[in-house]
């Protein structure tokens, strides 16, 4: 395999997992473009890494000019719903899918 393809192939991962970051991210109340990086740097323990991280609420804050708003995080006892089990899901199956196509890649059609 060219060294093209395999840094072709590594960055559309990081890519991939880095928009599913941002996503969630955006779920959350987080950073999203801090998120995606760290979602293209480290793929999936990004990705785990935001699913861990509880949601943020937002509290306005009183008697401000500016109207900003203060991030105060507070975890989430509730359990998954299940729109995030099949986001879950979703995530492993294309990882699997990219897993088994690397590998059907570089032992069936390319073998060597």
């Amino acid at each position: 395999m060219s060294g093209t393809l395999i840094f072709i192939l590594i960055l559309a991962d990081g890519i991939i997992f880095g928009a599913f970051c941002a996503f969630i991210a955006k779920e959350k109340n987080r950073d999203t473009g801090a998120w995606f990086f760290l979602g293209l740097l480290f793929s999936l323990i990004g990705l785990i890494a935001i699913a861990a991280v509880p949601k943020l609420e937002k509290i306005a804050q009183r008697q401000d000019y500016n109207k900003k708003e203060e991030v105060v995080a507070k975890p989430t006892p509730k359990p998954m719903s299940r729109k995030d089990k099949n986001f879950i899901i979703m995530i492993l199956c294309v990882v699997l899918f990219f897993l088994v196509f690397m590998f059907f890649f570089r032992f069936v059609i390319r073998p060597g």
